[in-house]
């Protein structure tokens, strides 16, 4: 049993986590009633370019992309203050992981910051689905192949890789043929704010903040997150969810979209 003193400490460490989560919330915001007054005006100027000279017309471009960018990363912050305060519950359904795959390579294609991405999948075994939630699974695999494509060499295919484990586990593994992110950067990747290397931060792990989320994500389903690195072959992200979550995949089953 552990000591009073202990178990008080632990509490106060809980509430003090929950209020700054709270307190995180809320700036992000506070940031998002600027931002889409900041995106629209961009847009508009984009819209209505009478008048404006080229050099405006590039900055006008810089300041949507960039408040586009931003945005992004403060809705991530918003899911993660919400998955660690339990606000967001999870809705668990069977999900096809190879077509919900090519659907976030598809939404990739054609977001509004379009990427370049051509998926090599391989289902070794028979095919399965795994009980998540679809949303939390789009979130997470859409940025993982994201930054999968973005990290590596250009026009190269990212690939994916699906299969079983020896325990009935189901295992997925994404990866890219880019330069090999360093253990220790790994490392601090997986923990908030302490992405420390500036390239890495571009290419990898974009604002320290997607992968933590996709590691909460992936916690949240029972699953481990782990990173391979090769000086040889680029970075690999392997996502495995136990037993309890895979089925057999039937013939109707499609993943939501």
């Amino acid at each position: 049993m552990l000591p009073c003193n202990v178990v008080g400490r632990t509490r106060i460490n809980e509430q003090a986590a929950y209020e700054a989560a709270r307190w995180l919330a809320n700036m992000s915001h506070e940031l998002r009633t600027p931002l889409n007054a900041i995106i629209g005006f961009s847009e508009l100027m984009l819209r209505s370019m009478d008048g404006l000279s080229e050099r405006q017309i590039a900055y006008a471009g810089d300041i949507h992309r960039s408040g586009r960018h931003l945005l992004e990363i403060v809705g991530d912050v918003l899911t993660l203050t919400g998955l660690e305060t339990g606000s967001l519950p999870l809705v668990i359904e069977p999900v096809d992981l190879a077509a919900l795959m090519e659907l976030c390579a598809d939404r990739l294609r054609t977001a509004e910051r379009p990427m370049k991405v051509r998926l090599e999948i391989t289902q070794i075994g028979e095919p399965f689905s795994v009980l998540g939630d679809p949303n939390a699974f789009r979130e997470m695999f859409c940025k993982l192949i994201a930054n999968a494509a973005r990290s590596g060499p250009a026009n190269a295919p990212v690939q994916v890789v699906l299969s079983g484990s020896k325990d009935g586990g189901a295992m997925v593994a994404i990866s890219n043929t880019g330069s090999a992110a360093r253990r220790e950067t790994i490392t601090h990747t997986l923990r908030p704010l302490e992405c420390r290397d500036a390239t890495i931060a571009q290419e990898f792990c974009n604002s320290g903040i997607g992968l933590i989320l996709v590691k909460k994500l992936v916690e949240l389903h029972d699953g481990v997150l782990s990173v391979h690195n090769s000086a040889d072959n680029g970075t690999t992200v392997g996502v495995e969810f136990p037993s309890k979550r895979v089925l057999a995949l039937e013939p109707a089953s499609k993943a939501a979209g």
